[in-house]
């Protein structure tokens, strides 16, 4: 069991919380004057053995990639909470979810954890705090002056194309808000997004969306091996605007124009079920807080199901479109 010696602390904006963190997360840290108070600590732990077996205390999130194989595992005890990447990372959360220290596994790298923390570790955080979290990227389009500022969530599961879609649309000229991970609040008269991302993570075959842009991104490699790319130097407080639309993507090589289909309420709520940030809660209240917030978010927001050409001819020119479509269809 080993520990690193003393790391430096950055401070960063995630999803409208203060992080102060040993770990780089890749993410633009902004300047601390102790003016408002820090959310979560990210303290690092210690390295060692992360086991194979499920942590003790009482189960409240899982995840398997297969039969027998867990992901992850999320236990309770007394308060505290061990939240367990199998193999890989063990995130002992402490402190009325304050504060996290991380221990990591001799085979992987601690700077992984930091991809682990920004988005699965974050949503389980605000999950327990009942906060409405979606497996989402999104854009906000040129502003209108009668309508403000106003944001279009793409919705889906790893590999749907949500990230890429995001991409393809702030190349077209429509502002970066986040990637991944989507907080809503809905406690006003219309939802709203709070917080946002400064970096679009492309897997590295999505790299051809980079010859879209105008002017070419910041591009970086994460510890995981993707292109983090930041269309927005000037990110500034990109992530507050209404919630304009919700798109579901449906990715087809045989067609030759995007298509949008609105769906019901009812139609929606299934899509958004579908669409958590963080999969595999087992609680049964953050479960009914959750299924009420989608609820709640289906019936005040339009949603569509998103046809988007995506033979390599066809897909490049896709984000202009899909913004001019969704702008009629929620005008």
């Amino acid at each position: 069991m080993t520990r690193r010696s003393s790391a430096a602390s950055a401070s960063y904006d995630l999803y409208g919380s203060l992080v102060r963190s040993e770990i780089d997360l890749g993410f633009s840290a902004v300047h601390d004057d102790d003016s408002r108070p820090v959310d979560v600590r990210l303290l690092e732990g210690v390295c060692r053995e992360v086991p194979e077996a499920v942590p003790a205390g009482n189960v409240v999130a899982e995840r398997f990639d297969g039969p027998g194989q867990r992901f992850y595992t999320a236990a309770e005890s007394e308060g505290d909470y061990c939240f367990r990447f199998h193999r890989c990372f063990d995130f002992w959360v402490s402190g009325g979810r304050s504060l996290v220290h991380v221990d990591w596994d001799p085979s992987v790298d601690l700077p992984l954890a930091a991809v682990y923390f920004s988005g699965t570790v974050m949503a389980f955080l605000l999950g327990l705090a009942g906060r409405l979290t979606l497996h989402a990227s999104a854009v906000a389009p040129v502003p209108v002056p009668s309508v403000g500022r106003s944001v279009i969530a793409i919705l889906g599961d790893s590999g749907a194309g949500k990230t890429t879609l995001a991409a393809l649309c702030a190349a077209a000229g429509a502002a970066f808000v986040t990637d991944d991970l989507l907080l809503v609040d809905l406690g006003g008269p219309e939802p709203i997004v709070v917080g946002a991302a400064n970096e679009l993570r492309l897997r590295p075959e999505a790299g051809w969306v980079l010859e879209q842009f105008p002017v070419a991104p910041r591009v970086r490699r994460t510890p995981d091996g993707r292109l983090a790319i930041q269309p927005s130097p000037d990110h500034g407080d990109a992530g507050a605007g209404r919630l304009r639309a919700l798109l579901v993507p449906v990715l087809a090589r045989d067609e030759e124009t995007v298509e949008l289909t609105r769906v019901s309420p009812v139609d929606a709520l299934f899509l958004l079920a579908r669409a958590p940030r963080l999969a595999g809660w087992t609680d049964e209240t953050v479960l009914s807080r959750q299924f009420d917030a989608m609820a709640n978010l289906a019936a005040r927001v339009p949603c569509f199901t998103a046809k988007i050409p995506w033979a390599p001819q066809t897909r490049r020119r896709v984000g202009e479109t899909l913004l001019r479509l969704v702008g009629e269809a929620t005008r």
